[in-house]
């Protein structure tokens, strides 16, 4: 499932690198030390900037590596706790149980993404929603995208 959030966000993938260039650079190793051999062997790593990093992982996550994948997703979501903590704390209003929503109706949903905007900007917004899987639908993800594509340029 994560590959296909990869995808969706394949133009933005850079600054999804950016946010977590530091965890890229000093714990990939310890995750997977053969992966990271691997992705990084003919580079000095420190010295990497964020678009060589992402041209570096960039054909491993299209060619499908989930532990990659989600180890990424729990660095991003994790660099960036305030979000995460808003939405809980707003889902958690929705349903207790808040991971299994399956669709957040449109009236709270465009409260919680106004709310969110106003916060984080767009792009973050954007960047979370689809990263941590939050249940909006197609129509909102769409509106969040071009949001994200306008906060971006």
């Amino acid at each position: 499932m994560n590959q296909s959030k990869f995808k969706q966000l394949d133009d933005l993938f850079q600054l999804i690198i950016s946010d977590i260039k530091k965890d890229i650079k000093s714990e990939l190793v310890k995750f997977d030390r053969k992966l990271f051999q691997k992705i990084f062997s003919q580079s000095y790593v420190a010295k990497l900037s964020s678009k060589e990093l992402a041209d570096l992982l960039h054909p491993e996550i299209q060619t499908g590596n989930p532990a990659l994948e989600d180890w990424m997703i729990e660095r991003w979501v994790y660099r960036h706790a305030e979000i995460y903590q808003f939405f809980v704390e707003r889902l958690s209003v929705i349903h207790p149980d808040f991971e299994t929503i399956k669709e957040i109706e449109k009236e709270h949903a465009t409260k919680m993404v106004d709310e969110a905007i106003r916060r984080f900007g767009a792009l973050k917004t954007y960047l979370f929603s689809i990263l941590n899987g939050v249940a909006f639908t197609p129509a909102t993800l769409q509106e969040l995208a071009l949001l994200a594509k306008d906060d971006r340029q």
